[in-house]
């Protein structure tokens, strides 16, 4: 994250980090009531998954801060909910298709390597999906 502000030509010591002890809709809103507690929101949050993202959007809302008005948010996963949210989420999606069968792949090619398989690395590229909650489409 650090680096990918740095090539944004953003301070990267800016950064907070906000550990959560969970990742659903109830960790996310304890995420967002320490934030408000700090009383300095980022302009821009990106959470974990979207169901984090979901409970910090609930408990701004409570709060009266508005999503993208006030703070930008992100989630992770892209689950089939985030297009259809109260304001739709922007979010990463990862090729789950192309990831499910590119496992099955290299564990064959393990089951068949005999003792010359060399394990090796796949990277798969995730896909910004942009939607009101970044702000990008107002």
């Amino acid at each position: 994250m650090k680096q990918a502000l740095a090539e944004a030509g953003l301070d990267p010591e800016s950064l907070l980090e906000v550990a959560s002890e969970g990742i659903g809709v109830e960790s996310g809103e304890r995420s967002a009531s320490l934030l408000l507690d700090r009383g300095d929101l980022p302009t821009g949050i990106c959470c974990g998954n979207d169901m984090l993202a979901f409970g910090l959007y609930r408990r701004f809302a409570r709060a009266g801060v508005h999503v993208p008005g006030d703070v930008a948010l992100v989630g992770y996963d892209d689950i089939d909910f985030a297009a259809n949210w109260i304001v739709p989420l922007t979010s990463v999606r990862q090729p789950t298709r192309e990831m499910g069968r590119m496992a099955a792949d290299l564990l064959f090619e393990h089951a068949a390597g005999g003792p010359e398989h060399r394990h090796r690395r796949v990277v798969l590229k995730p896909e910004l999906v942009v939607r009101r909650s970044s702000g990008a489409l107002e």
